[in-house]
């Protein structure tokens, strides 16, 4: 596993379990690498693919851990082949969180244009997001596409995977 950060984020006495590998002069961001990788066990597979469409949003899971997993961390990796109808168009992953009272208390977001496909009609992609539930008192997962301007697109060849990390 992978980690780009700055001081005061990274401090090597504190963060043992990360070496940095490099260190950027100018911007002063570390790359660190997991020193001992995390055990991985996949708990769930999905298909997620949508037909050429122009939705806001398309949901691929609606996840809520089982009581007893609640305080587990998880990863959530999305992949697929991705096609729009313009290199203008930005659809997001989109990873969102909420707690009891349905408030949502954590979001990432990634803009599959500017990762994979600035200038490309038909790209592929992965994004993995880890997620430890008791962090921020999460209580359910949502993973969408966002497609804010309405522009054509299709996901194809999707997949949403869930490992339990130990």
């Amino acid at each position: 596993d992978v980690v780009v950060t700055r001081k005061p984020f990274y401090n090597p006495e504190i963060h043992t379990e990360f070496e940095a590998v490099f260190k950027d002069s100018l911007t002063k961001n570390y790359i660190l690498i997991q020193k001992e990788a995390l055990k991985r066990k996949k708990i769930s597979e999905n298909k997620a693919s949508f037909p050429w469409n122009a939705n806001e949003f398309s949901e691929i899971i609606n996840f809520n851990p089982n009581n007893d997993q609640d305080d587990e961390g998880y990863i959530f990796s999305v992949k697929g082949k991705m096609e729009i109808d313009s290199v203008y168009n930005n659809i997001s992953v989109v990873y969102a969180g909420f707690n009891k009272e349905g408030e949502q208390v954590f979001y990432s977001g990634f803009p599959l244009r500017w990762y994979f496909g600035a200038r490309n009609l038909t790209f592929n992609f992965e994004i993995n997001q880890p997620v430890r539930f008791s962090e921020k008192e999460i209580e359910s997962l949502k993973i969408y596409l966002w497609n804010p301007e309405n522009r054509s697109f299709q996901l194809s060849e999707g997949m949403l995977e869930v490992f339990e990390l130990r």
